[in-house]
């Protein structure tokens, strides 16, 4: 009879846990389907406030703190004003923050990283040299941890595509960085249910970009 018990309880447990787990996931379904039909900077903020609920109602989740410095950071090339700008990217360096402390996926932080010092650059092309370089870093380091992750493949690429030729960098440089990304894309990666999925369609729409260039 004990047995049955704790067998019975084991079960409601395990129950509940993938219950809650599955609201969790619902939820960054449905903001990450918000932000797929977002057209203004209203729309983006407002897929930020739902992230921004859901890493409140989720405090050790470090998905929605992702997510939230994800939309942060698109919202900064959507703001007029190096201020709005960089207040955007500041907070979406504390997301980015407390996402690290909660040991979130390293790789996919450090990708984030890299983006968001991309980011700084686009607020001023003054910081071209040291925020490229910070980028590169970060992305090498996103690769370091899981070389098949697509997005930091994608970062990277971007980072050496927007680097002059001079310099290392352009078009033909990157493309192969393009490739890798795209090609992983296509062989069977799949995206964690509640993590990021942004860089399949720009992976493969700048591998034609950079063949035709």
């Amino acid at each position: 009879m004990k047995k049955l018990v704790v067998i019975s309880f084991l079960l409601a447990l395990t129950l509940g846990v993938r219950a809650q787990q599955s609201t969790f996931e619902s939820a960054i379904t449905d903001a990450l389907n918000l932000a797929d039909s977002a057209k203004t900077i209203d729309d983006i903020h407002a897929v930020t406030q739902r992230f921004e609920r859901i890493a409140m109602a989720e405090s050790n989740r470090w998905e929605p703190l992702y997510h939230q410095a994800y939309y942060r950071i698109i919202a900064s090339f959507y703001l007029d004003g190096d201020k709005q700008k960089d207040a955007a990217l500041d907070n979406a360096q504390k997301s980015i923050d407390k996402a690290t402390e909660l040991k979130g996926d390293l790789s996919e932080l450090y990708t984030l990283q890299a983006f968001l010092y991309q980011a700084r650059i686009s607020v001023s092309p003054m910081r071209g040299m040291t925020y490229s370089q910070k980028a590169a870093e970060a992305a090498q380091k996103a690769l370091q941890q899981n070389d098949k992750n697509p997005r930091a493949h994608y970062v990277l690429a971007q980072n050496i595509y927007h680097t002059p030729a001079m310099f290392g960098g352009g078009s033909s440089k990157a493309l192969p960085h393009y490739k890798r990304a795209a090609d992983i894309f296509a062989n069977g990666h799949k995206d964690a249910p509640a993590g990021p999925r942004w860089g399949r369609r720009s992976s493969k729409e700048m591998v034609e970009k950079c063949e035709k260039e």
